[in-house]
C-alpha cells in the first residue's frame, strides 16, 4: 500500500501484468505532475504577500459545491487580497458559482461563457492581477492544464500563481477501479492547497449566498406541508444530469414505500425530473418539489430533512453541504471516491463494482447495470442503520 499526491491509496497487484500496468499508471501520473510542477515554478513566483487574486474554477453544480472549501480557505489566508473568482458556469443559470457563493468571499465574478478570447484577455491584463490560483476540474488533462498555467504567466502576465495538478489518469481505467483510490474532490482541492501554505480545516466549510426571501419561502414550503402530514422529513433525488446516474425509479418506489409511514418524503430536484415521477404519484406522504426551488433554497430544505436519499447529483452535494446526512447512489461511469461525499463517516455509498462496463466515462448509457444492480433492500436496511444513530429534526 502507498499513496501519491491525487491518488489517495495503491493496492499493487501480485499479478506480473497487471502490476506492471499499474506501475506505469503511476510513472505516467507522476511524470506530468512533474511536468506541470516544473513548468509552475519556473514561470511563476510563490504567493505570498498579495493584493489581489484571480481564482480560475470551472464546472456544473457539484464541481462548484466542491471549491466552496478551497475557496473560503484563500480567503481566510488572504483576508485583505483583492480576490476575483473566473469561472464559465454562466450568470444567467441558477446553478453558478456566482448563485452559490457567499459575495463576502469575493470581489468580482468573471463569467467568461461565450467570451471571445480577444475579449478576455484585455480584461484580465487591465484587472492586473498579483497571484492566479487555478482549481483545476477533476479529469483536466495536461495540455489542458499548461495551456492554462501558459495562458495566464505568458498572456496575461500574472507573475506568482499555482494549481496546476493533473489527478486522473484515463488508461487501463478498469485495473484502476481495483487497485487505486483516488482522492476525494474537497480533500483533493484542500491537498493543492496545503501543498501552497494555505491551511485548510480537517472539516470542509461551506459558506453560501442565502438571502432572507430563500429563507422565508423555504419556511413557508415546510409550513404547509406539516399542516398537511405531521412528520419529519426526508429528502429524495431521484433525478441526475446523466441518464446512467440515475437509480430506477421502481428502486426508488421501493424504499419510499418502506418510509413514507415514518417521514414526509420530499422529492427534491429541477423541473425536468417531473419526468421520472409518473410511478411515485399518488403515493401517500411523497411531496413533489421539483422545480419549486433555486439551488439555495433547494438546500435549505435538505437542511431540515433528517436524510437524503439521492443519486450522484448537484442536490447530492447540496444536502451534505447543508449538514445533512446523506445515501447516495453511485454508477459505475466515474473512478470511485472522486465524488463521494466527504467526511464519509457521516454518509453511506453505494457504487457496483466490477461490472463489464465500468468507468465508460460516457455521456451515454443504453443499459444503466451498475444502477440496477444496487438493491433496494440493501438501500433500505442501511438507512435504517444509519436513522439509528442520528437524531430526528427537521
Amino acid at each position: 500500500m502507498s499513496s501519491f499526491f491525487g491518488m489517495k491509496e495503491i493496492r499493487y497487484n501480485r499479478s506480473f501484468f497487471p502490476a506492471i500496468q499499474i506501475v506505469l499508471v503511476v510513472a505516467y501520473f507522476k511524470l506530468m505532475n512533474g511536468l506541470l510542477h516544473f513548468f509552475a515554478k519556473a514561470l511563476y513566483q510563490k504567493v505570498d504577500q498579495v493584493g489581489s487574486i484571480l481564482i480560475f474554477r470551472t464546472g456544473s453544480l457539484g464541481d462548484s459545491i466542491c471549491a466552496i472549501p478551497a475557496i473560503i480557505a484563500i480567503r481566510q489566508a488572504y483576508p485583505q487580497a483583492k480576490i476575483d473568482i473566473m469561472s464559465n458556469t454562466g450568470l444567467k443559470s441558477l446553478v453558478s458559482l456566482k448563485a452559490l457563493l457567499n459575495p463576502n468571499l469575493y470581489n468580482e465574478f468573471i463569467d467568461y461563457l461565450g467570451m471571445e478570447v480577444k475579449e478576455l484577455i484585455p480584461l484580465l491584463k487591465a484587472k492586473k492581477y498579483d497571484a492566479v490560483i487555478q482549481l483545476p476540474q477533476n479529469q483536466a488533462q495536461p495540455k489542458t492544464l499548461l495551456r492554462d498555467l501558459f495562458f495566464f504567466r505568458l498572456i496575461i502576465g500574472i507573475k506568482k500563481g499555482f494549481g496546476w495538478s493533473y489527478s486522473t489518469v484515463k488508461f487501463w481505467r478498469k485495473l484502476q477501479e481495483k487497485t487505486i483510490v483516488y482522492e476525494q474532490e474537497i480533500e483533493r482541492l484542500m491537498k493543492i492547497l496545503a501543498q501552497n501554505g494555505i491551511d485548510a480545516p480537517a472539516t470542509p466549510q461551506f459558506e453560501f449566498n442565502i438571502a432572507e426571501a430563500d429563507v422565508t419561502l423555504v419556511e413557508k414550503e415546510a409550513l404547509a406541508i406539516r399542516a398537511i402530514r405531521d412528520k419529519p422529513f426526508m429528502g429524495v433525488v431521484v433525478g441526475a444530469k446523466r441518464p446512467q446516474n440515475r437509480w430506477p425509479i421502481e428502486h426508488f418506489k421501493t424504499v419510499i414505500e418502506e418510509f413514507k409511514e415514518e417521514f414526509n418524503m420530499l422529492i427534491i430536484g429541477g423541473p425536468e425530473d417531473n419526468l421520472l415521477l409518473e410511478p411515485l404519484l399518488g403515493v401517500s406522504g411523497v411531496f413533489n418539489l421539483c422545480g419549486r426551488f433555486s439551488p439555495i433554497q433547494s438546500g435549505l430544505m435538505l437542511q431540515r430533512c433528517v436524510l437524503c436519499l439521492s443519486n450522484d447529483t448537484g442536490p447530492m452535494h447540496l444536502a451534505y453541504a447543508f449538514g445533512t446526512p446523506v445515501m447516495a447512489l453511485f454508477s459505475a461511469r466515474d473512478f470511485p471516491n472522486k465524488w463521494f461525499p466527504p467526511q464519509q463517516n457521516h454518509h453511506k455509498v453505494f457504487r457496483t463494482y466490477g461490472v463489464h462496463c465500468a468507468l465508460c466515462l460516457s455521456e451515454n448509457c443504453q443499459d444503466n447495470i451498475c444502477m440496477k444492480k444496487i438493491d433496494p433492500r440493501e438501500v433500505t436496511h442501511a438507512i435504517r442503520q444509519l436513522l439509528n444513530n442520528l437524531p430526528l429534526h427537521n
